[in-house]
């Protein structure tokens, strides 16, 4: 006789306790024994930083494709896939993306996988806070000193609620330096930023990292996107006295109100895709880069709507060259943005900066950074 399939609240309400007290390096082997009889296999698949390929975590050397296989598709469609008796579960935690739990011979439910690997997810995720198991599997040991100061100040790749959806990502992966970006969500607003200091290396983290760290600071406090400006310029000045200086954009999504406010400072425009039109922001005026005391422009304000998404880049992107000296463009990033806009925005920043290593043969000569923020 065939057992009856397990209570999922049941089941998920196990996982949780287990996984509670749980060390990451011994994530695998527990889950074998919580999950040993309703299946006959487990395996946790990390996804790297440039969220090309995949290492298990019981095994270094086992590695799998992000672009095919059945690791890959689960991943990139964050959708449950089922090969043979092999159940293949997206690992993501709001839809920040993590890896892929593999389950063999599973009885269990897709409600059930699906709750599993949120806890699962979240703990793979916290785990980077206090272990450096999943930071080397995800390849940070490839990192140099600047890439390694750049990335502990991201925010989360990605993050979705009920109000919006953001996602962001860099390239090249492992050799960043001077591209950041940052956003925060709250009930009633949407505040988003991408900013891009001069030069490259170590001085230009640092002057990208003082700009975060004082857009954060005055975010916080409540001040608007002028007063924010004013103090990174500021800032900017008083640290790097022999004419640096950091360009940007700050933005900010009353949701409440349906208004999308932009300040850009000495940047490339962003691009809006509202109603089918995609196309860059029209921002008049626009300041000069933070640091060089010229303050003096107010934001643009425009009306932005359920479904409206705004992409914010460095000029890395549409600068990017061929070895033969063309452009990637802003005309084709505002037709790669307008032919992906039904992706989650996840997959739009992954396949625009595919569409940019693959315009320059894979030799990126400068940082490229995309950060997308959608109204739900």
């Amino acid at each position: 006789m065939t057992s009856e399939p397990p209570d999922s609240t049941m089941m998920v309400e196990t996982l949780v306790g287990a996984l509670d007290t749980t060390p990451i390096h011994q994530l695998h082997q527990r889950l074998a024994s919580v999950l040993g009889e309703m299946c006959t296999g487990v395996r946790v698949w990390v996804v790297d930083y440039a969220l090309e390929s995949f290492t298990a975590l019981d095994d270094g050397n086992a590695t799998a494709s992000a672009d095919n296989g059945p690791v890959g598709d689960a991943f990139q469609e964050m959708s449950l896939k089922v090969v043979d008796s092999t159940a293949f579960v997206p690992l993501a935690r709001r839809s920040q993306r993590v890896g892929v739990l593999e389950l063999t011979g599973s009885r269990l439910d897709e409600r059930t996988l699906l709750a599993m690997a949120s806890v699962i997810a979240a703990a793979i995720l916290d785990a980077r806070q206090y272990s450096d198991v999943v930071e080397r599997i995800r390849g940070a040991g490839r990192f140099d000193l600047a890439a390694t100061i750049q990335y502990e100040m991201l925010p989360p790749s990605s993050f979705e609620d009920n109000q919006v959806e953001v996602a962001g990502k860099l390239e090249p992966a492992y050799d960043i330096a001077g591209d950041t970006f940052d956003y925060a969500v709250d009930h009633k607003s949407v505040d988003i930023a991408i900013f891009d200091a001069v030069g490259h290396g170590l001085e230009a983290t640092l002057m990208s990292s003082v700009a975060l760290g004082e857009y954060r600071l005055r975010r916080r406090q409540d001040w608007s996107l002028a007063e924010i400006a004013a103090a990174i310029d500021r800032r900017i000045a008083f640290q790097w006295t022999d004419c640096g200086y950091v360009t940007g954009v700050l933005a900010r999504i009353d949701l409440e109100q349906g208004v999308l406010s932009v300040w850009c400072a000495g940047h490339v425009p962003p691009i809006l895709s509202t109603e089918g039109l995609t196309e860059a922001m029209p921002l008049t005026p626009t300041s000069p880069p933070l640091g060089l005391g010229q303050m003096g422009a107010a934001p643009t304000r425009l009306p932005i709507a359920s479904g409206d998404t705004v992409v914010l880049y460095t000029d890395g992107v549409v600068q990017a060259r061929q070895p033969s000296g063309s452009e990637w463009g802003i005309a084709r990033l505002v037709d790669s943005v307008s032919g992906l806009s039904e992706l989650p925005l996840v997959n739009l920043t992954q396949e625009v900066l595919a569409r940019v290593v693959e315009h320059v043969a894979g030799s990126i000569q400068d940082d490229a950074t995309l950060v997308a923020v959608r109204v739900l």
